[in-house]
């Protein structure tokens, strides 16, 4: 783990066959983010170590944590391109415990390079609505006000009902560009 965290690829490879796969006890954030019972591919993924994760992917790709977060979840988080890619095949289309993906949480950030690589594969899947109404990649989108992140999302995403949602946060926050965009998809239930 700690040398997953230092991004130490010499002391990753030479552990990797002894701790490959084994988890955190318990709580931890190891100065970083918070995981119940996570691994080192996901502190790599988080701290940005790509040649870490290339090591750990084929030893931990698919791994969640007790929240089912994975790897690919805090690469997105982060904007760390480089390492999304490493994990996009084994890790794509997945939802934790509340519904978020790895798309969400690039879209939310306006990492624009990854919601690219991953719209196809997650676009449109929607949170679980555990506090309220449930939530997609482009209404965390328009409420960060990432223009870009919303083209990229928007045609995958205009027959689901929560670009009405999307449509109202942009227009409250003032995001002009954005209400252009949402207001040009005339998706079938906005059509009058």
């Amino acid at each position: 783990m700690r040398a997953a965290e230092r991004g130490d690829v010499e002391a990753v490879r030479a552990l990797i066959l002894l701790q490959g796969g084994e988890r955190m006890r318990g709580d931890n954030c190891m100065n970083g983010p918070y995981m119940l019972e996570g691994i080192a591919l996901m502190i790599a993924a988080d701290r940005g170590h790509t040649e870490v994760v290339r090591l750990l992917v084929e030893y931990e790709g698919g791994m969640r944590d007790n929240y089912d977060n994975t790897a690919l979840m805090f690469a997105a988080d982060k904007g760390h391109t480089e390492c999304v890619k490493l994990l996009i095949e084994k890790e794509s289309g997945v939802q934790n415990e509340t519904g978020w993906t790895a798309l969400m949480n690039a879209a939310r950030n306006g990492h624009t390079e990854i919601v690219k690589l991953l719209v196809e594969k997650e676009g449109g899947m929607q949170t679980a609505g555990i506090w309220g109404s449930s939530e997609t990649a482009l209404v965390m989108a328009a409420r960060g006000g990432h223009t870009e992140c919303v083209k990229l999302l928007a045609e995958k995403e205009k027959e689901i009902s929560t670009v009405i949602a999307a449509l109202d946060i942009a227009k409250e926050k003032g995001y002009i560009e954005i209400v252009s965009i949402l207001s040009g998809l005339r998706p079938h239930f906005l059509v009058h």
